[in-house]
């Protein structure tokens, strides 16, 4: 039987300065507000850009707020994943869109190449798994669909992202009838001020979802990343967001390791024992059960892990 894991990894990489924490105002940035994702045909995408610029403000926190609801029609009924993500344009083509016009006017032939600055590389900030949503429509059960449930992300270790041009995409998957949907907001809070551990850069290092066999085809999937430590560079943190789905991915607890320079150093097992804690409610559907952190109605926590004792200035170091 085959599994599916979805994973998303990224490297936190930290300059140290002199500066003492400051506090100051908070910065509160809305971008979708209880807006409709679909959970038909395949589910639905929702991307939003930034109408404001924080450059030049120095920030110290920064959270990320997911609020979920019910559709504005009926509530989904399964349980899928949800995901945020924040959007950067990197100022490339993107090689992969080209549309050739051609005009025929004899004796003159223009052919016009258009190629689109449109590419956009994703950066997981959250992920959830939401509720069966069988009890949390109107007239089911003696319930209504009016619930909301707030999702808290800490996602200070992407600063360096939160800068310039970017936005905000939400996806969840879906194979209910229509015209059913899940309904969200997300809202970024910004504390102003400075810290004594400032993030420098992010990098994602793997985000991906796919169906595997056996150890050997998971290592195919995730090839090793190597990366410079500059000069300036403090501590190196490696963050990883892994959930199961599927016969066995999801039921069935899976141990992952992660290697540094070639030798295994951290491991953990993929599994959470507090599903039935969940405080979305009413659900139906099989929610009290352990899973491989596919728990309907909470949020994915990310595993981290301390790469700074590997880190030698100048020089690259590989994880895997």
């Amino acid at each position: 039987m085959m599994k599916t894991f979805t994973l998303s990894i990224a490297l936190a990489i930290f300059s140290c300065t002199n500066l003492l924490a400051a506090n100051g105002d908070t910065v509160k940035m809305l971008f979708h507000s209880s807006t409709d994702l679909k959970c038909y045909g395949g589910g639905e995408r929702v991307n939003l850009w930034s109408a404001y610029n924080p450059t030049g403000k120095t920030f110290k926190k920064a959270y990320l707020k997911i609020t979920l609801g019910c559709g504005s029609q009926a509530c989904c009924v399964w349980d899928y994943i949800f995901n945020c993500f924040i959007m950067k344009k990197p100022g490339t083509i993107d090689s992969s869109f080209v549309k050739n016009d051609t005009i025929s006017t004899s004796p003159l032939v223009i052919n016009k190449i258009y190629k689109y600055f449109d590419k956009v590389e994703d950066y997981e900030l959250g992920r959830l798994i939401t509720p069966y949503g069988t009890y949390m429509e109107n007239g089911s059960n003696g319930f209504n669909k009016s619930w909301k449930h707030p999702y808290l992300y800490d996602i200070t270790d992407y600063l360096p992202l939160i800068k310039d041009s970017f936005g905000i995409g939400v996806i969840t998957g879906g194979w209910d009838a229509a015209p059913r949907a899940f309904s969200a907001t997300t809202e970024i809070f910004l504390v102003e001020g400075t810290s004594v551990k400032t993030p420098k850069e992010v990098k994602r290092v793997y985000f991906s979802s796919f169906d595997h066999a056996t150890t050997e085809k998971f290592d195919t999937n995730t090839r090793p990343f190597t990366f410079n430590v500059g000069a300036d560079v403090e501590a190196v943190k490696f963050r990883a967001t892994i959930t199961g789905h599927g016969s066995h991915g999801e039921f069935t607890p899976h141990t992952y390791y992660v290697k540094v320079n070639g030798t295994k150093q951290y491991e953990r097992e993929l599994w959470n024992k507090k599903c039935d804690e969940v405080a979305v409610a009413p659900q139906g559907g099989t929610w009290i059960f352990p899973r491989a952190n596919w728990c309907p109605g909470e949020g994915v926590l990310a595993d981290e892990w301390d790469l700074t004792p590997f880190a030698k200035k100048g020089q690259n170091l590989t994880v895997d």
